[in-house]
């Protein structure tokens, strides 16, 4: 929506921010990464548009040469997006670090360990929650694998973790 561009920069800014990005939500979330009054709705954007241009926004403040926050940006339903959007944002092809790096990446949801598993390790109802998060981490951190065999090992091996 060009309308939106024209209200944060000069049209030769916007043609030119356009060209760099295959999509104009891309380059929407390029020309927002610094602002702070992000008000999409009021331009008719979706709630999925809105979600993925802050995700967008937020892959843009990282440091993609950090492993694990690259891993954590690109652990998202809009991973594609992401990865497209990193590529033409620092100009070079991650692909080759987004496929090394794959094995790491996954969402709280996608752990290979679920709440009953964890309930037979002795965690009930609240606790699941912080364990799985502490799961993640240490998936994203590349220091355990996202396997049930190794995530269980894992929670077994080093109870004070989950205190």
């Amino acid at each position: 929506n060009l309308e939106v561009f024209r209200t944060f920069m000069p049209f030769t800014r916007i043609r030119r921010t356009l060209n760099n990005f295959s999509s104009p939500l891309y380059a929407l979330a390029y020309l927002l990464r610094s602002r702070k009054d992000l008000d999409l709705k009021a331009h008719k954007y979706s709630n999925q548009e809105i979600g993925l241009i802050e995700e967008l926004i937020h892959s843009a403040k990282i440091d993609i040469s950090d492993d694990t926050q690259l891993i954590t940006v690109l652990s998202s339903v809009h991973q594609k997006d992401i990865l497209r959007f990193l590529s033409q944002y620092h100009k070079r092809d991650i692909t080759d670090r987004f496929t090394s790096l794959s094995p790491y990446m996954c969402t709280l949801n996608e752990l290979q360990i679920d709440g009953e598993a964890l309930n037979r390790l002795g965690y009930h109802e609240k606790k699941i929650g912080t364990v799985k998060r502490i799961l993640l981490d240490q998936v994203h951190s590349q220091k355990i694998r996202n396997d049930r065999e190794i995530l269980s090992g894992f929670v077994k091996d080093n109870p004070a973790l989950f205190r």
